[in-house]
């Protein structure tokens, strides 16, 4: 999971801003979609590995009783950074339509 984490870390978020200065109105929306996109993509991506790993049933269960607490926290923490992403750039994103765990957020 330290993937997605890095992904949405404050160091990848402040280098994708320091990427966006000087770009026009329109690149500005695709770039800002675009990370938005691909961070539920990783959430999604995450969450179907964890699915996966659990099918096998002895790594599955032990992985699963030793980090419950862990998981959890982890994807709400993913998630409320997507969502904080969505709320900050709603301006920019007027229109748009995104799933985030089979809820759709419209802006």
């Amino acid at each position: 999971m330290k993937e997605t984490n890095d992904f949405l870390s404050q160091n990848s978020m402040n280098a994708f801003l320091v990427g966006l200065a000087g770009l026009p109105k329109d690149e500005l929306k695709k770039a800002k979609l675009l990370f938005i996109r691909n961070a539920i993509i990783e959430y999604n991506n995450q969450k179907k590995q964890l699915k996966n790993f659990l099918y096998i049933p002895v790594l599955g269960w032990l992985y699963l009783l030793l980090n419950i607490p862990f998981i959890s926290t982890e994807f709400e923490n993913q998630k409320n950074k997507i969502l904080n992403e969505i709320d900050i750039w709603k301006e920019d994103l007027v229109g748009e339509t995104f799933v985030l765990d089979n809820k759709e957020i419209k802006i």
